[in-house]
């Protein structure tokens, strides 16, 4: 179910998302956190109940304060490009996670999200009976998530850029990349089809169709079958 609802403070319209995991799950209100606003960082959180329906919300300004702090590759030093590449492979893949981390590990984190993912949706939650995935900020321990390799070199190739050359390439190679998920997904519900044909239409490479691929294995197995090989992908 996806709602929308515009932001006090700065008047945009963001939108969110209530899966049924979440609605089943869910006693009382659930709070919905969209982080949205770069440079000036603000959090609405958003309050539905078991319906959908807004039944509130509040807005969050101190994100703000650390901004002059840190840049994006010093919070990825602070937190790990690992976890880093992790929490991101969850939101390309459309995840609910739960962030575990101290006060302002996380404060830095939303921040860094907020900077890459401009007003692109993701999910965070708040409580995590609802997460489709638990990640702790202070363990080396945490599940593994399709896709995150390929972040992390992502995320490494470009630590001799300037700031704002470094968040401009992981913005549009992770936006490029949620695109082309979707148009796979969106493909893949019509009709099977080989991995060359699918390389050719959406212009993917090899890396990124094994990435698509991990990820329609895990959220989509309905569809992981109907990417078939042809002759052409054998030779």
């Amino acid at each position: 179910m996806k709602k929308s609802i515009v932001c006090p403070k700065c008047n945009k319209v963001l939108y969110y998302e209530i899966n049924d995991k979440m609605m089943s799950k869910t006693v009382g209100l659930i709070p919905i956190t969209i982080i949205h606003g770069y440079p000036d960082a603000h959090a609405l959180v958003v309050y539905v109940d078991s319906n959908g329906a807004n039944r509130g919300y509040e807005i969050i300004e101190n994100l703000v304060d650390l901004r002059t702090s840190y840049n994006s590759k010093e919070v990825i030093r602070i937190i790990g490009d690992d976890k880093i590449a992790k929490i991101i492979a969850g939101i390309i893949g459309g995840y609910n996670l739960y962030i575990n981390g101290d006060p302002e590990s996380i404060k830095l984190l939303h921040l860094f999200l907020t900077k890459i993912l401009k007003n692109q949706f993701f999910s965070i939650v708040d409580n995590e009976k609802l997460a489709d995935v638990k990640i702790n900020l202070m363990s080396k321990k945490n599940p593994k998530l399709p896709g995150e390799k390929y972040i992390m070199s992502l995320i490494n190739e470009g630590m001799n850029l300037s700031e704002s050359g470094y968040i401009n390439m992981l913005s549009v190679k992770i936006s490029r990349l949620k695109t082309k998920i979707r148009r796979v997904i969106e493909l893949l519900e019509k009709r099977s089809w080989s991995k060359s044909e699918l390389m050719s239409e959406l212009e993917i490479n090899d890396k990124e169709l094994e990435l698509i691929r991990q990820f329609i294995k895990s959220k989509r197995p309905d569809l992981y079958g109907k990417i078939i090989n042809s002759i052409f992908d054998v030779f």
